[in-house]
């Protein structure tokens, strides 16, 4: 991987933010953080719904898909929250989400 993507600035430059967007991430921040995990969900089973992505993980335990999908809503949060948020600028939350794995 690109170690320069994983910075902020990169990353912002590489998905091409630009002002509007954190804009609009501000404006429905609260909306996102209630329907990560929801999001997060619907990922795991769009990837179900197809034999060939649903193979890949027929042998986790309900357990195992449930700490992936936890773990994909705390990515969720923490990309939003910490890396895209441009040089100088407070992260987009005032609100500490609240998962446990």
């Amino acid at each position: 991987m690109n170690s320069s993507l994983k910075r902020p600035d990169s990353l912002v430059s590489f998905l091409g933010l630009d002002s509007e967007d954190f804009t609009l991430l501000d404006q429905y921040w609260g909306l996102f953080a209630q329907s990560a995990e929801q999001l997060a969900r619907d990922f795991y089973n769009y990837l179900f719904s197809h034999p060939a992505t649903a193979a890949a993980f027929r042998n986790f335990s309900e357990a195992q898909i449930e700490a992936l999908v936890q773990r994909q809503a705390e990515h969720g949060y923490g990309l939003l929250n910490n890396q895209l948020n441009p040089p100088g600028r407070l992260p987009c939350s005032n609100w500490v989400p609240s998962i446990t794995i």
